[in-house]
């Protein structure tokens, strides 16, 4: 059945204002896909990675990052976690507070590229009516863009940040 003529069908193809979300249209459900929660930027840091007789990078370069972005989330007054290495190639920690667990890893693909996660619980993600993941969202900007050793910051989505890494890939 299609719609009466001069009706549009709302379809998301940016990321929408907040107020724009209706829980009924499954708009906020669609919403999730398009949070820019993928970060590239440049650091001047220099690299704190480790070499250990051929076998590789251990630990991984980002400790630095991690810890001054975690202090810089604690002085604002979040909650951070124990930074922990992710794999081989990263470091993570989480946020906690009122309003949920966050879930943040740092990796060097070149350039840095940091990816926040939602952790709350299904049915608070899909019910809230505010949403707390992008508050989680704008702290981390506030706080990467506060970092002196950032520059060259850019949010993407997940799905916008997998096709600009393989253009990129094929460019190479």
């Amino acid at each position: 059945m299609s719609p009466p003529p001069g009706h549009h069908i709302p379809i998301a193809v940016h990321r929408p204002n907040r107020s724009d979300l209706d829980i009924g249209t499954g708009l906020y459900r669609l919403s999730k896909a398009m949070l820019h929660n993928h970060f590239t930027f440049v650091s001047s840091l220099p690299d704190d990675s480790v070499e250990e007789g051929g076998n590789g990078v251990v630990p991984a370069a980002g400790r630095n990052i991690m810890d001054s972005l975690a202090r810089c989330l604690r002085d604002s007054g979040h909650h951070v976690s124990e930074i922990t290495q992710h794999s081989f190639y990263g470091w993570s920690f989480e946020t906690q507070g009122p309003e949920g667990r966050f879930w943040h890893m740092l990796q060097h693909p070149d350039p840095w590229l940091l990816m926040v996660e939602d952790r709350r619980a299904l049915h608070r993600r899909l019910f809230q009516r505010e949403t707390p993941f992008e508050r989680a969202l704008a702290n981390c900007e506030a706080a990467l863009r506060g970092l002196e050793h950032v520059s060259e910051a850019v949010w993407f989505t997940r799905a916008d940040y997998a096709r600009s890494s393989r253009r990129h890939a094929q460019v190479r």
